[in-house]
C-alpha cells in the first residue's frame, strides 16, 4: 500500500495529466490501494486477536496458531481483501482515483463511488474500534498476568536476588512493548481514518488535502513498518529474558530448601520424585532454560517417548504423574476423606483416585465391592479408597457438592477435585476400568507378574487413618423391618380383594 500511495501520486502530480490519472490503469491503481487498506487493517485486528488469546489462553494458542493454520488465516485476509473491491470492476461508476489537480485520491461522484466511500469509512471504524477493544482487554489481562507473577515471587523473596527481579522487570517492559505496538498502530488508523473522511472537510486548500489525504496515509504505513522493525529488534531480548525467566522459576528452590519446605509443610505428600543427592549433574541457569525448553516444545513430536505439558493429541484429559500404588484398597471414614481431599503434592504433580462410595445396607455395593478391590493391581499411580457413605454427618454430606445421592458411587478424583462420575453403567470391573482410562493416561498393567509389587503409599495417609483393607459389604437382615413389609403387604392385599367384594356385590 506504501508502494502504490508514493509512486503513482508522484507520477501523475510531476505529468500534471488528470485523464491518465482517471483512466483504467489509474483506477486499476486505486482498486489496489483499497485491496492492501482492508488487507492491512484486517491483519492488525487479527494481530490483536492473536495476542490476546496468547496471553488468556497460552497452551491453547500452541494448538490454535499452528503454521498450517496461519497460512490459512493469511490466505482468508487476501481474499476478504479482494472480494470487498468486487464492485471496483465496474470502474464507470465505481472506483477510486488520485485527482492530478487536487493532490487526493477521491471517490466517483456517482451513488456507487458514495457509497463504497461510506461502507470503507464505517468498515473502517468498526474494524479498528474491534482491535481497540481487544487491545484494552489485552493491556487488562497482561497487568492482571504481572500482578499474579510478582505476587508469586514476592511469597518468594528470600530466593530471589536482584538480578532476578531486574529480569522480571525487562520482561515486563518486553511484553508492554509488544502491545504498545498493536495498540500503537489502531490509534494511527483510526486518526487515518478521520482525517481521510472528516478532516479534509475543514478546508479546500489543495496542500491541506494533500496532507491530509495522501501524506497522512505515507506517514502512517511508514510508522507502522518503522513500529514493527523496532519491536521485532528486541525479539532476541525477549527470548533471552523469556529463558531467563524460565531459569529462575527452575532454581527458586535449593535441594536442602525443598527438604525444608516438605518437612513443615502439613499438607503435603511426603514422596520425592527423585532421590536428593550430591550425585546430580549441576549445570549453568542457560542449559537448565535450553533443556525445559526443549522438553516443552519439542523440535519433532514422539507420542512414545515425549512427555509435553499440554496433550497433543487431545487423547485424555488429565494426567496422574504423583508415583503411588497398592495391592490393596485404602479404607478410610467420612470426616478424615474430608482432609484428604485437601492434600496437594509439593511439587506440583497430579495425583489421582478413584473412590467407592458404598452402604453396608446396600446389596448393589456388595455386587461391585469384589470388582473395586481388582483396581489396584491394575494400575500405577492411582489411588483406590473405599468411604462408608452411610456414616456421613450433616457437615459432612457429599450429595449436594459432589452428587453421591446412592449406593455404590464411584468418582475420579484429581488433585482432590471430583472431576468424573461412573454412569449407569454394568457393576463391573470393565465399567471402573473405562472410567478411569477415558479421563486419565493412566494404562491397565496387563504383564502378569507372580512376584508382589511393594506398596507406595504416603505415610500422611495413614496419619489421617486409612487402611490398607479389601472392601466387604455384608448386607444387614433387618427382621423387624422384614415382618413389618410383609404385615404391610398382606394388608393391601386385604384392602384390594375387600373392595373388589364389594363392587361387585354393589353390581
Amino acid at each position: 500500500m506504501l508502494f502504490c500511495f508514493t509512486t503513482w501520486p508522484v507520477a501523475m502530480i510531476l505529468n500534471q495529466d488528470n485523464s491518465l490519472a482517471h483512466s483504467v490503469t489509474g483506477k486499476r491503481f486505486g482498486q489496489c490501494t483499497i485491496i492492501f487498506w482492508w488487507s492491512c487493517i484486517i491483519a492488525h485486528l487479527a494481530i490483536s486477536i492473536n495476542r490476546y488469546v496468547s496471553i488468556v489462553f497460552p497452551i491453547k494458542s500452541y494448538i490454535w496458531f499452528t503454521v498450517p493454520n496461519t497460512k490459512y488465516a493469511i490466505f482468508c485476509i487476501w481474499l476478504i481483501g479482494f472480494l470487498v473491491t468486487i464492485p471496483y470492476f465496474w470502474h464507470d461508476t465505481c472506483y477510486v482515483a488520485f485527482n492530478a489537480h487536487t493532490f487526493q485520491w477521491t471517490y466517483a461522484e456517482d451513488p456507487c463511488g458514495q457509497f463504497l466511500s461510506l461502507f470503507d469509512f464505517i468498515g473502517g471504524v468498526i474494524l479498528c474500534s474491534f482491535a481497540f477493544t481487544i487491545d484494552m482487554l489485552t493491556l487488562f489481562r497482561l497487568r492482571e498476568a504481572n500482578n499474579v507473577i510478582f505476587h508469586f515471587f514476592g511469597s518468594l523473596i528470600i530466593g530471589i536476588s536482584t538480578q532476578t527481579a531486574a529480569e522480571a522487570t525487562k520482561r515486563r517492559k518486553t511484553e508492554i512493548r509488544f502491545f504498545t505496538q498493536a495498540f500503537t498502530q489502531c490509534i494511527v488508523f483510526c486518526i487515518c481514518l478521520l482525517s481521510f473522511h472528516i478532516f479534509t472537510l475543514l478546508s479546500d486548500s489543495v496542500w491541506w488535502q494533500f496532507s491530509m489525504v495522501t501524506m497522512i496515509w505515507i506517514l502512517a504505513h511508514s510508522l507502522d513498518g518503522a513500529n514493527t522493525i523496532i519491536v521485532l529488534k528486541s525479539t532476541k531480548m525477549m527470548f533471552q529474558t523469556f529463558l531467563t525467566m524460565i531459569s529462575m522459576a527452575n532454581s527458586i528452590h535449593t535441594d536442602e530448601q525443598i527438604r525444608k519446605n516438605i518437612e513443615n509443610e502439613a499438607n503435603r505428600f511426603q514422596v520425592d520424585p527423585f532421590p536428593l543427592g550430591l550425585s546430580c549433574t549441576v549445570e549453568s541457569s542457560i542449559q537448565r532454560a535450553e533443556n525445559y525448553f526443549l522438553e516443552t516444545c519439542p523440535l519433532s513430536y514422539d507420542p512414545i517417548c515425549d512427555d509435553p505439558i499440554f496433550n497433543k493429541y487431545q487423547e485424555f484429559e488429565y494426567r496422574c504423574r504423583f508415583p503411588v500404588w497398592s495391592n490393596t484398597v485404602l479404607q478410610i471414614n467420612s470426616s478424615n476423606f474430608m482432609d484428604l481431599i485437601k492434600m496437594r503434592d509439593y511439587y506440583g504433580r497430579d495425583w489421582c483416585m478413584v473412590v467407592l462410595f458404598h452402604s453396608p445396607s446396600c446389596p448393589f455395593s456388595s455386587r461391585l465391592a469384589a470388582h473395586f478391590n481388582e483396581i489396584p493391581k491394575k494400575f500405577q499411580n492411582l489411588i483406590s479408597v473405599a468411604v462408608d457413605a452411610s456414616d456421613f454427618t450433616k457437615s459432612h454430606r457429599l450429595n449436594f457438592r459432589y452428587g453421591v445421592s446412592g449406593t455404590p458411587t464411584v468418582l475420579l478424583w484429581v488433585n482432590g477435585i471430583g472431576v468424573a462420575r461412573m454412569g449407569i453403567k454394568d457393576l463391573s470391573l470393565e465399567s471402573i476400568k473405562d472410567l478411569i482410562t477415558s479421563h486419565t493416561d493412566l494404562q491397565e498393567i496387563r504383564e502378569k507378574n507372580d512376584e508382589t509389587r511393594e506398596d507406595n503409599i504416603p505415610e500422611r495417609l495413614f496419619e489421617l487413618g486409612a487402611k490398607l483393607e479389601d472392601v466387604s459389604v455384608d448386607v444387614k437382615e433387618n427382621t423387624i423391618m422384614n415382618i413389618l413389609y410383609v404385615l404391610l403387604c398382606i394388608l393391601v392385599c386385604t384392602i384390594s380383594e375387600s373392595f373388589k367384594i364389594e363392587f361387585r356385590s354393589f353390581l
